[in-house]
Order: C-alpha cells, then sequence, then structure tokens
C-alpha cells in the first residue's frame, strides 16, 4: 500500500485550511471597511455641526440653532450606536476567528494520527507475515473512533460543522482503505491455506490409495481392511491416519492442523 492517500488526504487538508483563513480575512476587511466608513462620516458631521453653530450664531436665531443642534445630536447619537454594534460584532468575529483557528488546529491533529496510523499498517503489512499484519490492522482501525470523537465539539458554530465534515468524510476514506486492506489481507490468507491444502493433498493421494490396512494411533486403533472400515472411523485427508470412534473429535483436528503447521506429513505414522 502505498502512501498516496495519505498525500491526498493532508493536501485537502491544506486546502480547507486555506479556503477558511481566506474566509475570515475577508469578513475582517469588510468589518473594517465598514467602521473606517462610520468614523469618516462621523467627523464629517462633528465638522457640519460646528460650521452650522457658527453660522447660526450669525443668522438665524436662537430656536434655529438649537433645532439644529438637536438634530446633529440625535445623528450622532445614532452614529455612535453603530459604532457601538459594530465594535460588538468585531469582537464576536475575532472570537469566532480564534475557535475556528482552535478546530482546525484539533482537525490538522487528527488527520496527521490518522495518517499516521496508515502508514503504521502498510509499514507492518510489508514486515510482517500476512496473519500478523491483519491482526495490527484490526487493533488499529479500534482506535479511529476515539480520534474521532476527540475532535468532536457539539457547541461549535456552522463554520466549526462544515469544517468537521470535510474532516470526517477524510476520516471515512481512510477506515474505508483499511477495511478494503483487511478484506484483501483475509483473502490472501484464506488462499494461502488453500493452496497448501492442494499440494498437501496431490502429495498424499498415491500414500492414501496405497493404504492396504488400517493405522493405529495411540487415542484409537481401527484393524482390518480399508474397504471394510466402519462409517464412524474418521480419516485424516492428508496422511490417511485412522481415527476410532472413541478418539474425541478435538485430537483428530488437531492432527489435521499439525499437517499445516509442520508444512510436512512426516509426523504422521502410518502401519505397513
Amino acid at each position: 500500500m502505498s502512501d498516496d492517500p495519505v498525500t491526498g488526504d493532508s493536501t485537502s487538508a491544506e486546502h480547507a485550511l486555506q479556503i477558511a483563513f481566506q474566509t475570515m480575512q475577508e469578513r475582517c476587511q469588510q468589518l473594517e471597511n465598514r467602521l473606517a466608513a462610520v468614523e469618516e462620516e462621523n467627523v464629517r458631521l462633528k465638522v457640519e455641526k460646528g460650521t452650522n453653530s457658527s453660522l447660526d450664531v450669525l443668522i438665524v436665531d436662537v430656536s434655529d440653532e438649537e433645532a439644529t443642534i438637536q438634530r446633529l445630536q440625535e445623528k450622532v447619537e445614532e452614529l455612535t450606536k453603530q459604532k457601538s454594534q459594530l465594535s460588538h460584532h468585531i469582537l464576536m468575529v475575532a472570537a469566532e476567528n480564534r475557535q475556528l483557528w482552535n478546530r482546525l488546529t484539533r482537525l490538522t491533529r487528527t488527520n496527521k494520527t490518522l495518517g499516521s496510523k496508515l502508514i503504521k499498517i502498510s509499514d507492518t503489512l510489508k514486515q510482517h507475515p500476512a496473519g500478523q499484519a491483519l491482526e495490527t490492522s484490526n487493533s488499529s482501525i479500534k482506535d479511529v473512533p476515539n480520534v474521532v470523537e476527540a475532535s468532536q465539539n457539539p457547541g461549535g458554530t456552522q463554520g466549526d460543522a462544515s469544517l468537521e465534515e470535510i474532516s470526517l468524510r477524510l476520516i471515512n476514506s481512510i477506515m474505508m482503505e483499511k477495511v478494503e486492506l483487511d478484506s484483501a489481507s483475509k483473502k490472501v490468507c484464506q488462499t494461502g491455506t488453500q493452496f497448501d491444502s492442494d499440494d498437501s493433498l496431490r502429495e498424499d493421494g498415491t500414500t492414501q490409495t496405497s493404504l492396504p490396512t488400517a493405522v493405529s494411533l495411540e487415542s484409537g486403533k481401527v484393524e482390518g481392511p480399508v474397504n471394510q472400515i466402519p462409517d464412524d472411523v474418521q480419516i485424516c485427508p492428508m496422511c490417511g491416519a485412522f481415527f476410532g470412534k472413541s478418539v474425541p473429535f478435538e485430537i483428530f483436528h488437531e492432527h489435521v492442523l499439525s499437517h499445516f503447521s509442520t508444512g510436512s506429513v512426516s509426523n504422521s505414522e502410518m502401519l505397513p
């Protein structure tokens, strides 16, 4: 198994981080522009207020001056309220940005952890037999849900949910690859066992057909010609050894498996 899936997952995570950072940067820039426009309008109104006040002293009477001042004060209050709302909104966005960065950091660590586990599984499959690699892969897959649960946060915002969805998709793709790897390893083990069994049967075919009489073992004994063997007698398919009905099935089963563990039929006992 190559490292291409891990590289693709890292590229996807980096792309997601770049998109999130660009979005937050654009939002902050828009808010800063709005705040600057409000401040400029506030300064202009203050200058206008001062100009109108000086003109009112020279031209208009006291009542008109008071009305103008009141109107300008109302505008100043409204602009001050808008500025306060924008400042509060900026603080909320800053807090949201910090939460997003924390979330992105956790998701990046999670993806790195999953990638390292996938690399370990691949190295194990290359260095160990198929059976041992399968057990290691199964134990590594059991650790994946714990990592996913550690990266989840129920109190996240809408941006957190979208980033979490991207990470979960990456995790699901990695887990699917691991499941396929397990299935392939099982098939390899089964195929290898079947080939060993077929080779042993072909090697022992002549021995089984040439048995003139029954074979006696430690646990049971069956005597007589082969064509007169009772139906309840168990016969080893590898070496042709006979087991009487008094012999437990476990002993017969261990005897058959011993041929696969030793790789030969030299341990079987046959009577001449």
